[in-house]
C-alpha cells in the first residue's frame, strides 16, 4: 500500500477515526475526574552518629552507624505518641491510626538520613501532614534522648557517689574494708570517673535530629491527568485507524462479491 492510498483510507473513516478517538478521550477524562487522586509530599531527617553509653557498669559505649540509626528512626515515626502530636501540629482530629495509614518512612542504608513520605487525597494537606509529622518526631527523638542522657548521667553519678562514699568510710575506720578492698575501690572510682569523662565527650560530639528538607510541595502520584489525556488519545488514534482499515477491507471484500454476482448476471 503507497502512502497516497494509506491517505485515501483514512480520509474515507475520518469520521470514524474522529469519533473513536472522542470516545475514548470522553470516557478517560469521565473515569480520571471520579477516580480518587493521591498526592505524596517529601521530608527528610537527619541526625549525626550517635554515641550512647553503657549503663551495665562495664565503661564501654558503642557508635551507631547512621544506616543503622536510619533504620531505626524509621520504627519510630508511627507510634502512638508521634502520630498524635503530629495531628494536634496539624490541627486535626483524626484517628492516629488514620495517619499511620498515610505515612511511609523510608530510611537510608549508609546516611543518618531518614524520608517521610505521606499520601493524601489533598495536596496542601498533604503538605501540611508530612511536615507536622517530621516534627513531631523529631520532638518525640530529642524527648527520648534528653531523658536518656539523663538516666545516664544519673547513673554514672550515682556509681561515682556510692563508691567514694565506700572509701570515705574506709578512711575514717568505719568499716572492715582492708587495703586490697580499697585498692579495688580505687580503681573502681577511676573506671567510673573515666566512664563520666566519655559520656560528657559523647554528648560534645552528637549531632542533634533536624528536619533538613521541609515538604513545600506535593506530587500527583501515579498517571496524571495530562498523561491519561495523552494516553487516551493515542490509543483512540490506532483504534480508529486499525478499525478504518477493516471497515475499508469489509467494505472492498463486500463490493467484489457484488460486482461478481452482477457479472454472473449479465452473462
Amino acid at each position: 500500500m503507497t502512502l497516497a492510498e494509506f491517505i485515501g483510507v483514512i480520509r474515507r473513516w475520518i469520521w470514524m477515526v474522529l469519533a473513536i478517538v472522542i470516545l475514548v478521550v470522553g470516557v478517560t477524562i469521565i473515569n480520571s475526574a471520579r477516580s480518587p487522586k493521591s498526592y505524596k509530599a517529601e521530608t527528610k531527617v537527619m541526625s549525626g552518629l550517635s554515641q550512647i553509653a553503657d549503663t551495665s557498669g562495664s565503661g564501654s559505649s558503642f557508635v551507631r552507624g547512621g544506616g543503622e540509626l536510619s533504620a531505626t528512626y524509621a520504627e519510630l515515626v508511627t507510634v502512638q505518641k508521634v502520630m498524635a502530636s503530629a495531628l494536634e501540629k496539624a490541627g486535626l482530629s483524626w484517628n492516629e491510626d488514620t495517619l499511620k495509614a498515610k505515612v511511609d518512612p523510608v530510611p537510608s542504608t549508609e546516611a543518618p538520613v531518614l524520608k517521610i513520605n505521606v499520601t493524601d487525597s489533598d495536596p496542601e494537606r498533604a503538605v501540611l501532614l508530612a511536615n507536622s509529622v517530621s516534627e513531631a518526631f523529631v520532638d518525640y527523638i530529642e524527648g527520648v534522648n534528653q531523658k536518656t542522657i539523663e538516666d545516664t548521667r544519673a547513673g554514672i553519678l550515682n556509681e561515682i557517689a556510692f563508691i567514694e562514699g565506700q572509701l570515705a568510710d574506709a578512711a575514717a575506720g568505719n568499716t572492715d574494708i582492708d587495703a586490697n578492698e580499697q585498692r579495688a575501690l580505687q580503681l573502681a572510682l577511676d573506671r567510673a570517673l573515666s566512664k563520666y569523662d566519655d559520656f560528657l565527650v559523647g554528648q560534645t560530639n552528637s549531632a542533634d535530629i533536624l528536619v533538613v528538607d521541609p515538604a513545600t510541595s506535593a506530587v500527583e502520584q501515579g498517571i496524571n491527568s495530562t498523561q491519561r489525556i495523552i494516553l487516551a488519545l493515542i490509543v483512540g488514534l490506532v483504534t480508529g485507524i486499525v478499525l478504518a482499515f477493516i471497515a475499508e477491507a469489509v467494505k472492498t471484500s463486500l463490493k467484489q462479491n457484488d460486482d461478481q454476482a452482477n457479472n454472473g448476471k449479465s452473462t
